[in-house]
């Protein structure tokens, strides 16, 4: 690599510096991991202390830099009469994220079938999850049209929507339409909503706004006669999203790409079709896996990375497994047990990570002893296992080394050349500027500048080597401290870290303790 940057400083004629080479050492993987945005574990609703796993250490236990909640969050707490909004809810969540300070985002999922709660709207011994007036109107358009009351063979008895009604869908459509008008436009502390958010589920349909029918139908005769959602119905709801949201990440839950496999999801191919090749402005839309340490069950597999299923000529298994490179992959842990065949919990969680190129998975929703099995966190063997996968999610960038001068002349253009690395399992998802700052002996920045590499988007496995050309214009000569640091271009996030040692309080990195500065 040093003999690169001698030749691109050779062939060029505009900077006659010497170049002077630096190197950076790469955080070793035996570490405590890197707490990074978007990447790692995702704060999971409250985090119950007997459901958390302490990261990145058992000694301490750290805040995630990102935080998901649906729950409080399905339509009936969001719209209490046709038009009549209440976003109080909403909003107590994302300005808790805003409280904490670290530049910690919001991620969210709205339900309309919440099976096991009991806080919603009760009628007829039976609960929902949307507003009463959706409800009304369905149930006064004849026995077809209804919605309509769960055999809930596992749970209470919840009224399901029926996802075909047209009155149902314009009223998605409207909730949708109006949240993203509220996120445009509401502030807290001066922080803009749309910049605290990381991404939004696309849910709305089944249970938990999973895309599926857990605990409610067995098979396809469990659906009342018109009622089982089409697929123009599904599409309908996918593009609510993307016009709400054109903006900000998009992400699938996984049994959108069911391809009717399953009689308890029961989704089309044509559905599953559409969100693998439909995107908003921010791009193509990721997808959620569920139930992570369940590897071996072959349901997951085969709605997802070895999804058989073909339409339009299109593989959903070889789109699902290139997903990655586009867009997050993400999701939540079961509320069960893990283990296989006498192994600790998530014995197979890195591997799982490795197959899907995951970026974050929640802390959380492990086994309470309640729900599930509570023994899915107490041994230390699974502790570990579920560090070491939040440790290989994601990116994970590194600088080995550099070259520029020493001392430079005010006006006199310079090279800096930088080698990047993405040693991770996936790219980072959100928008970075690489910017050089330079600053006098007591800290203060006296001139800076952004550098030409894109952090979005750099795949694992990537090299690259960047040139930047700058140029110190009314800077006082003089000995300064030359740093680079990462910066959000939305001004919202902390700075980004990197894989490397030597990372400053403020989180910028150290090129060149002095760099003299003389005039021209």
């Amino acid at each position: 690599m040093r003999r690169l940057f001698i030749a691109c400083w050779l062939c060029c004629t505009v900077v006659t510096q010497a170049q002077h080479a630096f190197q950076f050492t790469a955080i070793p993987w035996s570490a405590p991991d890197i707490v990074s945005p978007f990447r790692g574990p995702e704060r999971w609703h409250n985090m119950l202390p007997n459901q958390v796993v302490n990261y990145p250490t058992e000694e301490k236990n750290i805040e995630p830099l990102d935080a998901y909640f649906r729950s409080g969050l399905s339509w009936d707490k969001l719209e209490k009469s046709e038009g009549q909004y209440d976003w109080k809810a909403f909003d107590d969540l994302i300005n808790s994220c805003i409280d904490r300070g670290i530049g910690q985002k919001f991620a969210f999922n709205i339900m309309t079938l919440h099976p096991g709660a009991t806080d919603g709207i009760k009628d007829q011994e039976a609960y929902m999850h949307y507003p009463m007036y959706v409800h009304k109107r369905m149930q006064a358009d004849g026995a077809q049209q209804a919605d309509w009351i769960s055999k809930s063979f596992d749970r209470a008895s919840n009224w399901v929507p029926n996802w075909n009604h047209p009155y149902f869908l314009s009223r998605v459509e409207a909730l949708l339409q109006a949240l993203g008008t509220h996120i445009k436009t509401t502030s807290y502390k001066k922080v803009p909503y749309w910049k605290a958010i990381s991404y939004i589920d696309i849910g709305i349909f089944g249970c938990w706004g999973e895309w599926n029918h857990s605990g409610i139908v067995k098979s396809n005769d469990d659906y009342p006669a018109g009622r089982q959602a089409t697929a123009a119905s599904l599409i309908r709801i996918i593009d609510a999203y993307r016009n709400a949201f054109p903006d900000l990440p998009l992400v699938a839950i996984m049994h959108v790409f069911d391809g009717n496999q399953f009689p308890n999801v029961m989704v089309p191919p044509e559905v599953g079709y559409y969100a693998l090749t439909t995107a908003n402005r921010w791009g193509k839309l990721g997808y959620k896996r569920m139930n992570w340490g369940r590897g071996f069950e072959s349901y997951i597999r085969a709605t997802t990375i070895e999804n058989k299923t073909v339409y339009k000529g299109l593989r959903f298994d070889t789109a699902i497994q290139n997903r990655w490179k586009y867009a997050p992959v993400n999701g939540e842990g079961p509320n069960y047990g893990t283990a296989e065949q006498g192994r600790f919990p998530f014995y197979n969680m890195r591997k799982e990570v490795k197959d899907y190129h995951a970026s974050q998975i929640a802390n959380g929703n492990w086994g309470d002893g309640k729900g599930g099995d509570e023994s899915q966190t107490a041994s230390a063997e699974a502790k570990e296992a579920l560090r070491n996968a939040w440790k290989m999610a994601g990116y994970r960038l590194i600088l080995k080394g550099g070259s520029m001068p020493e001392s430079v002349k005010v006006g006199e253009p310079f090279k800096i050349y930088l080698d990047w690395q993405n040693i991770g399992n996936a790219p980072n998802y959100e928008n970075w500027m690489v910017c050089y700052e330079l600053r006098k002996p007591d800290g203060k920045m006296v001139w800076t500048n952004v550098g030409s590499m894109k952090i979005k988007g750099f795949l694992p496995g990537a090299v690259r080597v960047t040139t930047d050309v700058v140029t110190l214009r009314d800077v006082p000569a003089g000995n300064y401290q030359l740093v680079l640091v990462i910066r959000d271009t939305n001004g919202y996030r902390q700075p980004l870290p990197l894989a490397i040692e030597g990372r400053l309080a403020d989180g910028a990195y150290e090129l060149r303790q002095q760099l003299t500065v003389s005039a021209k």
